[in-house]
């Protein structure tokens, strides 16, 4: 693309309206303007200004505002104006003409977004997600496109590229000082690791906005008998000591709420009294709270202490054996001590694989979940692989296939033919 084309695009329906919206960006938008009315050197002589005004069309005086952003601090990292004048079509059109003849262009589809990204201002995942907002035909798909332009899904896919190099380097040290029976040590949750990281991307290329998601935070509620250890588990999880933790049972009757995080994921936290506690007169409207919080759950916590009976298996509960920290615990379990933080990073995990469904927002674009989807298998062919004698090596290819499968989402290294394809789809004032 030739960056010394000045483009301009009208940002609005070209019908009667009270205001029209004329977007220009690139080297000329100053001297043009300057041309057609010299007052104008002063919004420009500031990085950014706003200054009202009329311009000269012809033999015409019409009332103008302009809207000012100086090279680099703007949308596309280019000198841009934004000419905001009376909504009339024959004005849209006269305006259009007299900057023709100065030397403007009229922008092709998505070029205004394909300034940005190649000015460094937005990356190809959230200048796909320009377009996706503006084609939107639902709620669902307009959170999908907000939760990308926000830059959810850069947060999430650094993470992930976070979580890879942390097994990815050692292993390659590993590989350089094999001769010299130099042992370099993986990370001791490498796997677990591994399999946080390609549930995460597979759900992304799932689009985990479906029926089940919500716009809000995901809600996890602690249930259980008195003494399970649900306060001294909030606490370790919610990083507070906001539950009171007490050997005496109903030492909790309201709920307790706090918030967690889970890598990129805010959730809410509910501490509730014992299930098996007989409510006084006082702690009536206390447990009817409580019922109104397990229903309202996005995720039940069922704490119980070793010897408690366990819970009743439901789709949305998670069991949780607390006291880890007293002795052996039976295979299976999720065990965690609170005190001592035993199993609580494999109870953050096993949460957040079951809250990613309940948050809304994922990609943009097939184009992102292909690639989202295919990193996702190659790290979980490397977590298979780092079980297995004599397979690191293969490991290690499949991790770097994933670390380039997730830098294709955000286009670095985007061929020019993929871009002409990607912004052929916007419309023209983007």
């Amino acid at each position: 693309m030739a960056d010394a084309r000045t483009i301009m695009a009208m940002a609005c329906a070209r019908v009667p309206a009270a205001r029209q919206v004329l977007r220009i960006s690139g080297p000329l938008a100053r001297p043009v303007l300057e041309k057609l009315q010299p007052a104008s050197r002063a919004v420009f002589d500031t990085p950014s200004a706003v200054q009202a005004l009329s311009l000269r069309l012809g033999v015409l005086e019409v009332p103008a505002a302009l809207w000012w952003r100086k090279a680099p601090r703007s949308a596309t990292g280019e000198d841009c104006l934004e000419v905001h004048f009376p909504g009339a079509p024959l004005l849209a059109a006269l305006l259009r003409e007299t900057l023709l003849a100065e030397g403007i262009v009229d922008a092709s589809a998505g070029e205004f977004t394909r300034r940005a990204l190649e000015h460094g201002k937005l990356d190809l995942a959230r200048a796909e997600a320009v377009g996706s907002l503006v084609a939107a035909e639902s709620e669902a798909e307009r959170q999908r496109a907000v939760f990308v332009l926000e830059g959810g899904l850069a947060r999430r896919l650094a993470s992930c590229t976070s979580a890879i190099q942390a097994v990815l380097i050692p292993l390659e040290l590993g590989f350089d000082f094999q001769d010299d029976d130099v042992e370099i040590p993986l990370p001791v949750d490498a796997s677990a690791s591994l399999a946080r990281t390609a549930g995460l991307l597979s759900q992304l290329a799932a689009d985990t906005a479906g029926p089940c998601a919500s716009s809000g935070v995901p809600l996890v509620v602690l249930s259980g008998p008195a003494n399970a250890g649900k306060s001294t588990l909030f606490n370790a999880l919610s990083g507070s000591e906001r539950a009171l933790a007490s050997p005496f049972a109903g030492t909790t009757r309201d709920a307790v709420e706090g918030q967690c995080e889970l890598d990129e994921m805010l959730v809410r936290l509910v501490d509730t009294a014992g299930s098996d506690v007989v409510p006084a007169a006082a702690d009536v409207e206390a447990q009817a709270r409580r019922a109104a919080w397990l229903a309202a759950a996005d995720l039940l916590l069922e704490v119980r202490a070793p010897g408690q009976p366990a819970a009743r298996p439901a789709a949305r509960s998670l069991p949780v054996l607390t006291h880890a920290d007293l002795g052996a615990c039976p295979a299976g379990v999720l065990a965690v001590s609170g005190l001592t933080g035993k199993g609580i990073p494999q109870l953050r995990l096993a949460m957040f694989q079951r809250l990613v469904p309940h948050v809304s927002g994922s990609v943009a674009s097939v184009r992102q979940a292909e690639h989202c989807r295919l990193a996702a298998m190659a790290v979980a062919r490397a977590r298979t692989l780092l079980g297995a004698a004599g397979e690191r090596e293969l490991a290690a290819a499949d991790l770097h296939e994933a670390l380039r499968e997730i830098s294709a989402v955000t286009g670095s290294d985007a061929p020019a033919r993929l871009l002409d394809r990607i912004f052929s789809q916007f419309c023209i004032g983007k």
